[in-house]
């Protein structure tokens, strides 16, 4: 899916879509816009349909710079995951508080 001139300036998106997947290319990862995708077999790619999901995000600079200046120089999906795993840790203990 590509995107407008004027939707890239209000937003950066970083997306993954593998949705498709055919014999050969397993899908075509994309960061603002830039091919990142190999060609891989299709044992790999009927493994990754199998045992992967991907989510996209969108952050708009206007809104969310913070988010932005946070992820400058690092890789946003280990961020998104690590934020992902610490709000699981606090809900187990929100959790196990509350049967107390």
């Amino acid at each position: 899916m590509r995107v407008s001139a004027s939707k890239a300036k209000k937003a950066e998106i970083i997306r993954l879509n593998p949705s498709t997947v055919d014999d050969t290319i397993q899908g075509i990862a994309t960061i603002n816009g830039r091919n990142t995708a190999m060609p891989e077999s299709k044992a790999k790619a009927q493994w990754m349909k199998e045992n992967a999901k991907v989510f996209g995000v969108r952050v708009m600079r206007t809104t969310e710079q913070d988010i932005f200046d946070y992820l400058e120089g690092k890789q946003p999906s280990t961020e998104f995951k690590k934020g992902i795993r610490l709000l699981i840790e606090q809900e187990k203990k929100r959790h196990e508080e509350e049967q107390k």
